[in-house]
């Protein structure tokens, strides 16, 4: 089996998601995963979705290509796929978590990334950034 990680970056067609939306795609996601030995982390913050997908790289590949058809992302953004020799989130079928203002605050460097207007051009030009908020929150969940 070759793993692969893929990492995106999407917006929500509405931006105020409500909480039982945001839970029941985190409880469909873990349940879809973990019979797809499929591991990752979802971010959520006013609208703004960042991904990790880790798995096989054609289960990895068709579980993408599910989201992509989701109505309720646009501006779908792979910022990152490639064959990985270990998986990040390993014990997660998925790691979630909604960022709040004062958990961004404590982020090094990261006081004031999704303070600012996220546009698609500002996240191409600063994949690194949504890579460490995808390890912060690894770290703090």
């Amino acid at each position: 089996m070759s793993l692969t990680a893929l990492v995106y970056v999407s917006f929500a067609k509405n931006k105020n998601m409500a909480e039982d939306e945001l839970k029941a795609i985190l409880t469909k996601a873990r349940d879809k995963n973990k019979q797809k030995d499929i591991t990752g982390m979802l971010l959520y913050r006013n609208g703004f979705f960042v991904q990790a997908l880790e798995g096989d790289r054609e289960t990895v590949t068709e579980t993408f290509d599910i989201i992509k058809d989701d109505p309720r992302h646009r501006n779908i953004l792979v910022l990152y796929k490639n064959k990985i020799s270990e998986r990040s989130f390993e014990d997660w079928s998925m790691g979630f978590n909604v960022i709040d203002d004062d958990t961004l605050k404590s982020i090094d460097g990261f006081s004031d990334f999704l303070d600012k207007p996220l546009t698609m051009q500002f996240i191409k030009d600063n994949p690194s950034h949504v890579m460490t908020l995808l390890n912060t929150f690894k770290r703090v969940t």
